[in-house]
């Protein structure tokens, strides 16, 4: 039974299937949003300034999955919401989802959950703190 994975990867290579990739983002975002994510949607589709307030990502694929944790946190209590949007002419449309609460009611978490079928675009906001830096992976 070992051999059985290796098997398929090898038959998906020979017909021309390659194994998902998950979309790893890693960025800093300068500035707290406020609770206004469309800030930094806005300013990043329009104006080009991505990661002053908030950081926009296109969604590769059919990803289904996500995460995203903080990586850094100059003053301690940097924190990160995600929302995802559908998509309106090549820029983000709607808010279809938010990860913006933290399950136990606290300031700062950790987030993961399910990426809506509709989804082609993410802004991930920083929440508290300056500076903060942020992984995102989706699968």
């Amino acid at each position: 039974m070992r051999k059985a994975p290796g098997l398929l990867l090898a038959l998906a290579l020979l017909l021309g299937v390659s194994p998902a990739r998950a979309q790893t983002v890693q960025h800093a975002i300068l500035l707290p949003d406020f609770g206004t994510p469309s800030l930094g949607r806005v300013l990043a589709s329009e104006a080009g300034l991505n990661g002053v307030i908030g950081y926009l990502i296109a969604i590769q694929g059919t990803k289904t999955k996500f995460t995203l944790a903080t990586v850094s946190a100059p003053t301690g209590v940097e924190s990160f919401d995600i929302f995802f949007y559908d998509d309106s002419n090549g820029k983000p449309g709607t808010v279809i989802a938010a990860y913006n609460l933290c399950p136990g009611g606290e300031l700062r978490c950790d987030k993961s959950g399910s990426i809506p079928s509709r989804a082609r675009w993410a802004v991930v906001t920083l929440v508290l703190g300056v500076n903060g830096t942020f992984r995102y992976v989706a699968s």
